[in-house]
């Protein structure tokens, strides 16, 4: 079984995914996992691993062509070394797609809980594009790209982790940081077991 149960923090760009993990490994100390963060950190190793990826992103277009079975194989890592059994590790960026998700349930098992943070499109367009050059069309054409691929691909995942009897919560990104802190730890307080960490 996994050593370190996992919960999924899953949104579109610029959902909060980030601010929510860093507050709850603050406040609750729980372990963030970020996959992208994963990935970068085992290229920057130049370890054999890290140039296979660094050649797929290359030739691939980025993260989005890393094989699940690699950055399952970086997560199992991560969980092992940092985990001490007991302590849970919330995973953002992962998984993708419908794909990935069956991919991480049979190779590492069931996640203890998905929490989705949902906001509407424009609120998502206005929070990204803050974050970028707001002059530079690129820049609104990438953070278009990036919101059609996670509705594209969300639904389905989320359908997927509910076949595999995972719960499921949706909370409104669309307030403060305090506001969707203050949900979870509702959500947090009325649950026994998966999500208890949290309302403590």
């Amino acid at each position: 079984g996994i050593e370190s149960p996992i919960i999924l923090i899953v949104g579109g760009p610029a959902s909060g995914k980030t601010l929510l993990c860093d507050r709850l490994a603050e406040d609750c100390g729980v372990d963030h996992i970020c996959a992208a963060d994963l990935l970068r950190e085992e290229v920057a190793s130049g370890s054999p691993l890290g140039v296979e990826i660094a050649n797929l992103q290359l030739n691939g277009g980025g993260d989005e062509e890393i094989p699940s079975a690699i950055i399952l194989a970086l997560i199992r890592r991560r969980i092992r070394t940092t985990g001490d059994g007991n302590g849970r590790a919330l995973l953002t960026g992962f998984p993708r797609n419908e794909e990935d998700a069956e991919a991480l349930c049979q190779l590492l098992g069931k996640p203890e809980l998905a929490i989705s943070l949902d906001c509407d499109d424009t609120l998502l367009m206005e929070r990204e594009l803050l974050r970028t050059d707001l002059k530079a069309s690129n820049d609104v054409n990438g953070a278009l790209q990036k919101l059609r691929r996670f509705r594209k691909e969300h639904k389905a995942t989320i359908n997927l982790l509910r076949e595999n009897h995972v719960p499921c919560i949706n909370l409104d990104g669309s307030g403060s940081e305090e506001g969707v802190f203050k949900q979870l730890l509702a959500i947090g307080q009325l649950m026994r077991g998966p999500a208890a960490v949290i309302g403590k």
